[in-house]
């Protein structure tokens, strides 16, 4: 994640209304080190201000590692019993290989009057992963996905 785009998650998350003891699912989250050391503005513009107001973070990886709460393969989150106040979900679209399934899943994942937080690349190259589908949406894309929902900007 880009410092700009940390910001720009910062400035959403002050207007969002979540309350102590509210549960927040950070999907494609990597290790507390790639959060807290290799990208520090991370944890420093989104995670550190949530955690300040007693906000419950869970982070979601496919990988084993430090500062992983929840192992799970991204295309079987909706095995996940726990609803949340607030998804994010980073930089992980163009890794999906069914956007629309994906984004039936996350909204069965959100409580009701909760919030979904998406950002994806949309003029990034092809990045080396286990799978880049070059998948970049435009804005108009991405409400397509969540049809029902509010979008700020």
């Amino acid at each position: 994640m880009l410092k700009e785009e940390s910001l720009w998650i910062k400035d959403k998350l002050s207007k969002i209304k979540l309350k102590e003891g509210s549960s927040v699912l950070d999907i494609g989250s990597s290790t507390k080190q790639f959060r807290e050391v290799i990208q520090p503005h991370i944890y420093k513009n989104v995670f550190k201000p949530l955690k300040n107001k007693g906000i419950k973070v869970y982070y979601l990886d496919q990988k084993i590692g430090e500062g992983i709460d929840i192992i799970c393969n991204v295309n079987k989150i909706d095995s996940l019993q726990k609803k949340f106040d607030l998804i994010l979900c980073c930089n992980l679209l163009e890794h999906i290989k069914n956007s629309n399934k994906f984004s039936k899943k996350l909204i069965s994942l959100v409580k009701k009057r909760g919030y979904v937080i998406i950002t994806s690349p949309f003029k990034y190259p092809y990045h080396p992963d286990l799978i880049d589908t070059f998948y970049r949406p435009s804005d108009k894309e991405l409400k397509k996905l969540f049809p029902n929902s509010k979008v700020i900007y």
